[in-house]
């Protein structure tokens, strides 16, 4: 009975680790629509160098779409063309920039106190 616990058991890990969409699965998980989005959006920061987008812009909603902020994802659908074209620094860099949780919250400025 040993031999036939031990085959289950085996049969059970390779089930779990092999068919699990997260373990198992290494598709990408961001699509085209989403790096067109980000290219199109995001062109001033990626391409031309330009000023880091708000976190309220359409470039931070276009990369906030894709899941877990993956910028890596979107780098590797990357054709050669757009590889000349857009930084992939700067790509990366929209994980940090858009995410609202990795920001520091904005200073106050002219807060008036009264010490007594």
């Amino acid at each position: 009975m040993f031999p036939g616990k031990l085959a289950l058991l085996v049969l059970l890990v390779f089930a779990v680790v092999f068919l699990h969409p997260v373990i198992g699965n290494k598709h990408k998980i961001c699509t085209k629509i989403e790096k067109d989005n980000i290219l199109k959006h995001c062109e001033d920061y990626t391409s031309n160098a330009g000023p880091e987008p708000p976190l309220h812009s359409s470039c931070c909603a276009a990369a906030l779409e894709v899941p877990d902020l993956d910028m890596q994802c979107i780098i590797d659908l990357l054709t050669a063309d757009e590889k000349s074209i857009h930084n992939e620094n700067n790509i990366m860099e929209l994980s940090r920039l858009c995410n609202p949780f990795s920001r520091a919250p904005p200073k106050e400025v002219g807060r008036n106190l009264l010490c007594w």
